[in-house]
């Protein structure tokens, strides 16, 4: 009996969690694209904004940047012209955590350029706000042909 109950409360419960995690993915959808709108308006401090004062940036070969040398880094590709674009593909919340996974393309408009990587984020919540405190960039391995 305590069984069914518990079956129950579960089946009973699973939409309101679903509308939940639509609406997170939603929200943590548009905070990616307003990063997206920030990096390719070179809007530096948009960009610094995103993080959390402790917030790190590991890049596709393993160097972390931090602070300054994170925003040295967001420059440096701001001068190379890079625009990005970028999806995310999965949103998870834990409490005032939140763990998502997306990929993204940079290119450089005109040029034989485009990278195509993954990312993952860190996020920190409090209330309204969210901030990245860990964000981290792949790049898979060529396709086999």
């Amino acid at each position: 009996m305590k069984n069914r109950i518990l079956t129950a409360a579960l089946l009973a419960a699973t939409p309101a969690l679903a509308d939940e995690d639509a609406a997170f993915k939603a929200q943590m959808d548009k905070l990616t694209q307003t990063f997206v709108e920030a990096f390719n308006a070179k809007n530096l401090a948009a960009i610094d904004g995103f993080y959390a004062p402790d917030g790190v940036y590991v890049d596709p070969t393993g160097q972390v940047f931090r602070g300054d040398e994170r925003r040295k880094n967001t420059e440096a590709l701001f001068a190379a012209g890079f625009h990005e674009d970028a999806l995310l593909k999965e949103a998870h919340r834990f409490g005032d955590a939140a763990f998502v996974i997306g990929s993204f393309t940079l290119s450089i408009p005109g040029k034989p350029v485009k990278i195509e990587a993954n990312w993952t984020g860190v996020y920190a919540i409090d209330g309204d706000k969210v901030r990245i405190k860990l964000l981290t960039a792949s790049i898979p391995p060529a396709s086999k042909p």
